[in-house]
């Protein structure tokens, strides 16, 4: 290919990137040797480049722009590197950002490069055992564990920065099989700014990493306000669980009771629907099926969940406030089907 430009990476010196008349190439010796840089770019003259902190941007004489994002793995690639079973590159520190381009991309256009923490993994060829990805926060404790890909060569893996979530049971009443919008899972929380750790494991071998997740610059919010946003997140999280149990012990009840012709049994039906329609949405019944009843301190710690995770601030006090009500409340419903269980399903469901 006859080459346009040629330009070398600021940070590793014989590092070489050429433009020619149909693409992208690149030489790790100085010049010695080439091998193609494509990936997705299309077949077209590359007039200009430029190295940009990690990236590479090329411009086309069709005067498009195409962007390789993160090539600090190719600054690290070796001989020694290139025959490993495994190796897992440094990690480039991400910026914590929590909401990135939405919406659809016109033709000729390219997405913005995801959001998150990107881990790169280079392996000499496809492992025949499985790979086990760890990520555990500075004091140690694990965020999260995935099977991630395989391929031999070069592979990616990106973290959201979201901490596991949780899943809703289905709504209750006749149309279980259609959700409202309102029942939605609460936002997972998102990583706070400091050091983290991953961990890449197989056939004994371990190899680990330390990155740092950066804050916005444009933010204002200091560590603390971090803290205090992610804790109240953590425990929105984890108060669904508690919903969830009360809403499943309402239904074995339920499955118990219905059917029976014992007196009060419609009565608790009743009062069981009662208690689950203030924990949860009620989509519809068998003989209303399109009359949906109002959120519940489900779907209330959810919404609740979403305001507090919409920006990069501590939570406001009326925040505290309503989780702790809404707590309250859950309190009051679980002690209400207690009761509700020792003095009436219980003398209902014996022998």
């Amino acid at each position: 290919d006859y080459s346009w430009v040629i330009r070398e990476d600021p940070v590793r010196p014989g590092l070489l990137y050429a433009g020619t008349e149909t693409g992208v190439y690149l030489s790790f010796n100085a010049g010695a040797s080439w091998q193609s840089l494509q990936r997705n770019l299309p077949p077209v003259m590359v007039m200009q480049m430029a190295v940009k902190d990690n990236d590479l941007v090329v411009a086309t004489h069709g005067r498009g722009f195409w962007i390789m994002d993160n090539i600090s793995a190719l600054r690290s690639i070796t001989p020694e590197v290139a025959s490993a079973p495994m190796h897992l590159f440094k990690v480039v520190p991400a910026l914590r950002q929590l909401h990135g381009g939405s919406g659809t991309v016109p033709s000729g256009r390219a997405r913005n490069p995801p959001s998150g923490v990107m881990i790169e993994y280079y392996m000499a060829e496809k492992p025949a055992g499985d790979l086990m990805l760890t990520l555990t926060d500075a004091g140690g404790t694990i965020i999260r564990q995935s099977s991630p890909p395989t391929m031999a060569g070069m592979n990616r893996f990106l973290w959201d920065m979201r901490y596991p979530g949780t899943e809703l049971p289905p709504a209750a009443g006749a149309l279980n099989d259609f959700q409202s919008v309102d029942h939605s899972p609460p936002s997972p929380p998102v990583a706070p700014p400091g050091r983290y750790l991953v961990r890449l494991s197989m056939g004994g071998q371990t190899q680990e990493q330390p990155f740092e997740i950066r804050k916005d610059p444009r933010v204002e919010a200091g560590d603390a306000d971090f803290k205090a946003q992610f804790d109240l997140m953590v425990k929105i999280r984890d108060r669904i669980p508690e919903v969830t149990d009360v809403v499943m012990r309402i239904r074995a009840i339920r499955a118990q009771v219905e059917g029976r012709r014992a007196a009060g049994a419609e009565r608790v039906l009743e009062q069981l629907r009662d208690i689950e329609g203030t924990l949860m949405i009620w989509m519809g019944s068998e003989s209303h099926p399109m009359m949906w009843g109002p959120p519940g301190l489900m779907e209330k710690f959810s919404t609740l969940s979403g305001a507090v995770g919409a920006a990069d601030a501590r939570p406001t006090a009326s925040m505290y406030a309503l989780f702790a009500d809404l707590s309250k409340r859950l309190v009051v419903q679980r002690n209400r089907l207690d009761a509700l269980v020792k003095d009436a399903v219980g003398p209902l469901l014996s022998p």
